[in-house]
């Protein structure tokens, strides 16, 4: 061809199968990579059409399903790998601190001479701590001193506290002395009782 020719000389006709070669490489890597190309999106779609369309990847990683192309097999490529967040999980918690019992209240007290003293408290209570050496009681007459000795329930919220002669009174006055100390609880809640000081019996709060 004179255009050949004039372009690669009068020798061009030598390399005609030189240019064949090349050319038909070309086509051979162009026409590889396009297949490919398809194959490889085709394979990744369908991966995602599997998980039911969820943006998450499995722990396992999703390989492109291969194939052989003029007997080589294609190359497969792992997906990328994405781990879960993990929720933190605070601390054990400590349990707040149970609320402190309300406070018994005495409503009425009675004296009988040497012998005990009625309490009565607002709600129930619960003896099973009663510390009787907290407790003590003055009598004018016959002019004596006496302190706790034992404890009954005469009712749910009623003690009666029978009394110990511990030495002379001078005094003219019935009077009960408790400390915070006795042991006489609430039942519900564990509410203590304050006790009383220079109490005037009998007492009827």
């Amino acid at each position: 061809s004179p255009y050949f020719a004039k372009r690669f000389g009068e020798k061009w006709g030598e390399y005609r199968i030189v240019f064949f070669a090349g050319y038909s490489c070309a086509v051979g890597l162009v026409m590889m990579l396009s297949l490919g190309l398809v194959f490889m999106s085709k394979s990744v779609f369908q991966a995602r059409m599997s998980r039911g369309g969820r943006g998450e990847c499995p722990r396992s990683s999703v390989f492109i399903r291969g194939f052989s192309f003029l007997g080589f097999p294609m190359l497969t490529i792992p997906a990328p790998f994405f781990r879960k967040p993990r929720s933190r999980r605070g601390g054990a918690s400590t349990p707040p601190p149970a609320p402190p019992g309300v406070a018994l209240v005495l409503t009425t007290a009675e004296y009988h001479s040497g012998m005990d003293v009625t309490l009565t408290f607002d709600r129930a209570i619960d003896i099973s701590a009663f510390d009787p050496t907290q407790l003590t009681m003055v009598d004018h007459f016959p002019g004596k001193t006496y302190s706790g000795d034992s404890i009954s329930l005469m009712d749910v919220n009623v003690a009666r506290i029978f009394l110990v002669e511990t030495g002379p009174y001078a005094g003219l006055a019935y009077q009960l002395t408790a400390s915070a100390d006795t042991g006489i609880v609430a039942v519900d809640d564990g509410g203590t009782w304050a006790g009383v000081t220079d109490l005037n019996l009998p007492f009827m709060g």
